[in-house]
């Protein structure tokens, strides 16, 4: 958790597991191409069940996917990460604040530049959708591996003016 702070710079944050072996591997693999939302929503439970709750008032935002990907995947796998962790937080999800603009390649495997570089204008702010606007934020996403994915959509929320404590990921790679 100390690793993911720092790469982050939050006051706030929860770690599912290390991605160390390959039996996380594989349940990081099934909740995003295996096609079952279901699991994505009891790893948010149970891990919500070993962290205390974030601060009173807060909004889960779940990192967003292309349009292209959701459809091709059926869902969000951070949405469904989000949703289980509200359920036993009692903390509402908005899976509308932030928009994934462009459809790219996986970030797999790209090094800290790259993915900052990629990553720069592939996120925007819904401002039709954000159901939100006040509360404070916390970020879900499935894996953390450098931190650029969640950086670049805390950079976006605060510019709107939204203070982001800090986040929560299923998985530190």
């Amino acid at each position: 958790n100390t690793l993911f702070k720092e790469r982050m710079n939050c006051v706030w944050s929860a770690v599912g597991f290390r991605l160390s072996d390959g039996g996380a591997r594989f349940i990081i693999h099934q909740c995003k191409y295996g096609g079952d939302p279901r699991l994505l929503r009891k790893l948010g439970n149970w891990i919500a069940t070993r962290w205390d709750p974030p601060p009173k008032g807060v909004v889960l935002v779940p990192v967003p996917i292309h349009p292209k990907r959701k459809l091709q995947r059926g869902y969000n796998q951070s949405e469904r990460f989000a949703i289980g962790l509200g359920e036993v937080w009692y903390v509402k999800v908005d899976g509308a604040g932030l928009i994934r603009k462009e459809h790219g390649v996986s970030l797999t495997g790209s090094n800290r530049q790259g993915r900052a570089q990629s990553l720069r204008t592939a996120y925007g702010y819904n401002n039709l959708k954000n159901r939100s606007r006040m509360s404070p934020v916390i970020l879900v996403d499935d894996v953390l591996t450098t931190g650029a994915t969640l950086r670049e959509c805390r950079d976006i929320l605060e510019l709107r003016g939204r203070v982001v404590l800090g986040a929560v990921v299923l998985a530190l790679a």
